[in-house]
């Protein structure tokens, strides 16, 4: 194995046992089996690469909802445009709860890397929610594919140009290799309908 996946792939693993080890708290929510979520986690389906959800912003997609799960104060410096904060620690509140387990929205959870984000698909997961995503690599891979995307070398392939050709509209699209820049572009913050109690029935 790869050096330099060894120390995500420990992370990842030790994030797994803690979460297995999360009490159940929704009788009504079925939770996902531990051997379901292992399985899962070994995939590459809750992935969206930095491109896909590049093409998402530009062209508006209904369906994209960003989620910086950083602490406030790091959201606050710098976070995509149109991402929504909800901290890791404030994942299993009831305040955000409609907007994790919802089937209208993708939503995408990102961090500076991808462990943070990872945890709160997992965490997500765990309770059986769907439409949940990562963003793969991250703000630095954010950085490294869609704000200041490298030149190929001349004997690369032309797909690598092509795709080179795509990454540097994108840069230019949100902000030129700025990484403080916000764009004018915003995600669309989805309307959340939360279930209403039933009135009390009575009288005379």
């Amino acid at each position: 194995m790869n050096k330099k996946y060894i120390f995500p792939v420990i992370i990842l693993l030790l994030l797994g046992a803690i979460l297995l080890l999360i009490p159940h708290k929704d009788n009504s929510q079925k939770e996902l089996s531990a051997e379901q979520l292992l399985l899962e986690m070994n995939g590459i389906s809750r992935f969206f690469s930095t491109e896909k959800v590049a093409d998402m912003m530009i062209n508006k997609d209904p369906s994209l909802l960003l989620i910086d799960v950083r602490p406030q104060e790091k959201y606050k410096e710098f976070h995509l445009p149109g991402a929504i904060n909800i901290p890791i620690d404030s994942f299993l509140t009831e305040t955000w709860k409609p907007y994790l387990n919802q089937i209208a929205m993708n939503n995408i959870f990102y961090s500076n890397g991808t462990s943070l984000a990872d945890a709160a698909w997992m965490i997500c997961r765990r309770q059986n929610f769907n439409n949940n995503y990562v963003l793969e690599g991250g703000l630095n891979a954010w950085v490294e594919t869609v704000l200041k995307p490298e030149k190929p070398v001349t004997d690369n392939p032309s797909e690598e140009f092509n795709k080179y050709q795509q990454q540097k509209g994108a840069s230019i699209f949100f902000g030129g290799g700025d990484a403080g820049a916000e764009s004018n572009i915003t995600a669309p913050v989805p309307k959340v309908q939360v279930k209403k109690k039933k009135k009390v029935q009575g009288g005379c």
